[in-house]
């Protein structure tokens, strides 16, 4: 997994970089700093801008919609005994708190690209595929992770992540995700991997979740970098 993270960050130019950077700072800044350039709530409106970086993604994309140079893959093993609909739940928690993996991308009447928000009773489906039994599991395995990669995105439609559940044998699990790098980055894939499993294990015990509400989300930095940039103009 450590070197999907390192072939997805070696994709950045410089500006992502940076503005990553910019954006693991902001999650800490409350709103409330006296500092005029710390980053707060934006309106939720229908049309939300995207940050230089979405741009840049989304324009590249554009040049050949079938391409999965964009998609960021990582697929570990589990082992133990795997409950598929807390998993589920789980992939669906992270949409409802993430307002980056429910946003979606269409085209204004300019001609320049917007962001929208699906609302969070968007439906996540988890796909699970049985692999017990399989002459050639490894193969399958291999075939199936690449194929998962390769799939195509509808920038338009959501969510832009999807994940698939492979079962090897009773106690041996590999889960596949695979990301759109305009609503993801190689920095936040730890992240993910925390809160997914935070909400699996609060999901199992039936208890509630014990990750933090999000005080800034990704819509709140996009439009913090355009009222920014054009005040320094």
């Amino acid at each position: 997994m450590t070197s999907v993270v390192k072939l997805a960050l070696q994709n950045l130019s410089n500006e992502e970089v940076k503005e990553l950077k910019v954006l693991a700072e902001a999650r800490g800044i409350r709103s409330n700093s006296k500092d005029n350039h710390a980053i707060s709530r934006a309106e939720r409106v229908d049309v939300l801008p995207l940050s230089f970086a979405q741009q840049r993604v989304w324009f590249m994309s554009q040049e050949d919609k079938n391409s999965a140079s964009y998609h960021i893959p990582i697929a570990f093993r589990i082992y133990g005994d795997i409950d598929s609909l807390a998993m589920q739940r789980s992939f669906q928690g992270l949409l409802d708190r993430h307002e980056s993996l429910r946003t979606v991308f269409s085209v204004s009447l300019d001609g320049q690209p917007h962001a929208r928000l699906l609302s969070t009773d968007a439906n996540f489906r988890l796909l699970e595929i049985d692999l017990m039994g399989h002459l050639d599991g490894t193969k399958a395995l291999k075939e199936l992770v690449r194929e998962q990669s390769l799939r195509p995105f509808d920038l338009t439609q959501g969510p832009l992540i999807r994940a698939c559940m492979v079962h090897l044998r009773d106690q041996e699990h590999v889960l596949i995700v695979i990301q759109h790098h305009i609503v993801s980055d190689g920095w936040s894939i730890g992240i993910l991997l925390r809160e997914l499993s935070a909400l699996y294990n609060a999901f199992v015990r039936g208890s509630p979740s014990s990750l933090s509400p999000l005080e800034i989300q990704y819509p709140d930095y996009a439009s913090w970098q355009r009222t920014w940039f054009n005040d320094n103009r």
